[in-house]
């Protein structure tokens, strides 16, 4: 049985209206985009997508969403854009119209590629694993870190 129409048409609206901000912001941000490294773009990109969907409380999207069967986005940090664009493609698709229709214009990270960035990132980061478990740990100090040795020999004793 499909969904009441005007559910469908809410959450198309919404999404297609997430889904434009996401490009416009991308495109207010192209200064900063174009100086970015090569190697960081598409994250960088990613990350413009991810703070402009954040901008928004999307609780009731989420549940419209998952009341239909669809992704809530509630896990798709690393391919924000894509995964918009994939639930948006599928609510057209349960709606009777046609596909996104300019879909591959805004080439975002695919949840294929977010699983490399944040492998490679990570690795450039934080070295290779030295185990066969698959964490690192990071640990941030404070400032006086830097000239406190005893400070650091403290921590590490505790």
């Amino acid at each position: 049985m499909l969904p009441a129409r005007s559910v469908l048409d809410g959450v198309i609206e919404e999404l297609a209206h997430l889904r434009a901000e996401m490009i416009a912001r991308e495109a207010q941000a192209r200064a900063v985009l174009d100086s970015a490294h090569p190697s960081c773009l598409q994250s960088a990109r990613n990350l413009i997508h991810y703070v402009a969907l954040r901008r928004h409380d999307i609780r009731d999207l989420q549940e419209r969403l998952a009341a239909l069967g669809l992704s809530s986005l509630g896990r798709s940090e690393g391919y924000v854009l894509a995964n918009v664009e994939a639930v948006l493609e599928i609510a057209l698709h349960l709606a009777g119209a046609g596909p996104l229709p300019d879909r591959s214009r805004s080439d975002p990270v695919s949840f294929a590629e977010s699983a490399a960035l944040l492998n490679r990132h990570t690795t450039q980061l934080l070295g290779e694993l030295s185990g066969p478990r698959d964490v690192r740990i990071m640990v941030t100090l404070p400032t006086e870190a830097a000239t406190d040795w005893r400070l650091v020999e403290e921590l590490v004793d505790a």
